[in-house]
């Protein structure tokens, strides 16, 4: 065997227990829908100003299904390539052509997953307001 196959051989391995690493990394560190009652917090801050305030009594695991469990008018918007999209919050239409977007944030912090991905624990609390860039 030649001195370039050890190396090859030897990098592949290294390649695939350190995937194997990330894996579980992964696996470990990501949040899991959790399955009965839930309490979540919602705030609602629209653009003049005003604000409202939900609770969410839900046996629901993401946010979306939850929102919409409380009332199927609450929240609106479409599958876009990168999940449901918010255009409409609490009867507020946020109009994308004139730079305006809902946006959801938990306990202050950006939320990485769109809305029907989001996974809700006992006690969060999400942030709605929009945005206008």
């Amino acid at each position: 065997m030649s001195k370039n196959t050890k190396i090859a051989i030897i990098a592949l391995v290294v390649l695939v227990l350190v995937i194997a690493l990330l894996l579980i990394v992964w696996k470990s560190t990501r949040l899991e829908p959790t399955q009965g009652a839930k309490t979540v917090n919602i705030v609602i801050t629209h653009m003049d100003g005003t604000g409202k305030e939900l609770v969410l009594h839900t046996d629901q695991e993401y946010l979306l299904a939850a929102l919409q469990e409380q009332d199927v008018n609450l929240v609106s918007g479409y599958e876009s390539a990168y999940g449901y999209t918010l255009d409409t919050v609490d009867g507020e239409f946020a109009d994308a052509e004139q730079g305006q977007w809902w946006v959801f944030t938990k306990g202050g912090q950006w939320v990485d997953t769109a809305i029907d991905a989001t996974v809700i624990q006992d006690g969060d609390t999400y942030e709605f307001s929009v945005y206008v860039s």
